[in-house]
């Protein structure tokens, strides 16, 4: 049971009724922002590091690949870690490895070494990002959890519109270098904003709840994973490529691609979860899907900037 102090931090009512606006909600959105941002502006700028040091294009999808492998085996066991050590406690150490791992892109020139570094920042992250979400989704009202882990994902949405534009700022205008320290700097960041939030419990690493059952893959859960696992194949291929292919045409449309579907999404966020607690998924994502389809064909017809604001 949380003191006084920290469930009013994170649980509040008026009259009568759960508040989702709480400051530990907006705390975790900001939290949110730390996390991601640092992980968005190496979307664009990472790629061309590597193709500059002469890693071929079928390489660097190897390298990049060793993320996500990191990523999913921090969000399996997750449920076991949080057992052993507070949720904070990983939270800030995946923040601490992901600084490291950042900082050591500047020297990981071979493809060894790129895959290590990037490795270990999968391992970070996704620790640092499973243990937040499920963190904030318990201080949201279940009346209300479409749309508050809608709004959680606005800090997402948003560094994915600011976060490449700043990272081919910073590569440009300050070279790599600073662009790594800068990344590395903004995880330590996010690390101490932790150190203000006070600490919160995971329903899951209760003891009085007994040892909980694990389960690799749960059947309400399979659905939702294949539709993540497909659009998660067609945006990171996106945001890997994009730059290389954007180079290749003599576009410069990076920054600018990534503001305006950054732009579209957070418009969507705004009113998606409202709708979801209202009338159901059929109404959400079955329309995103169907825009995401044809977007995916559209990207290779982008010519000039009419056609890349349609895109």
């Amino acid at each position: 049971m949380e003191n006084s102090k920290t469930h009013n931090y994170y649980f509040k009512e008026k009259d009568g009724l759960p508040v989702l606006w709480t400051q530990g909600f907006i705390a975790f959105i900001c939290l949110n922002v730390f996390i991601f941002l640092g992980f968005d502006v190496l979307l664009p700028t990472l790629t061309l590091y590597l193709e500059s040091h002469g890693h071929s294009r079928d390489a660097i999808g190897r390298i990049f690949s060793f993320f996500m492998i990191a990523a999913i085996f921090m969000r399996i066991i997750a449920p076991k870690l949080v057992l052993i050590v507070r949720p904070f406690t990983l939270v800030r150490l995946g923040l601490f490895i992901s600084s490291l791992a950042v900082a050591s892109y500047y020297f990981a020139h071979s493809a060894g070494a790129a895959s290590a570094a990037r490795f270990f920042h999968g391992l970070g992250f996704g620790i640092t990002s499973t243990i937040l979400t499920a963190l904030a989704a318990q201080t949201i009202p279940s009346s209300k959890m479409a749309q508050g882990m809608g709004f959680l994902g606005l800090g997402t949405i948003l560094t994915l519109a600011l976060g490449p534009s700043f990272g081919i700022w910073l590569k440009d205008s300050l070279g790599y270098y600073a662009m790594f320290l800068t990344v590395a700097g903004v995880y330590l960041g996010g690390l101490l904003w932790t150190m203000k939030m006070p600490a919160i419990k995971l329903e899951s690493s209760n003891a009085n709840r007994g040892k909980p059952k694990f389960v690799l893959i749960s059947r309400k859960a399979l659905i939702p994973s294949i539709l993540l696992f497909l659009t998660g194949i067609s945006i990171s291929s996106m945001t890997i490529y994009l730059p290389l292919y954007f180079n290749e045409k003599g576009l410069s449309y990076s920054g600018l691609f990534f503001g305006l579907a950054t732009t579209g999404i957070v418009f969507a966020r705004l009113f998606s979860g409202r709708i979801h607690d209202r009338y159901g998924h059929k109404f959400t994502i079955t329309p995103a899907l169907i825009c995401m389809f044809f977007a995916n064909f559209l990207v290779t017809m982008i010519g000039g900037p009419v056609s890349l604001f349609i895109t």
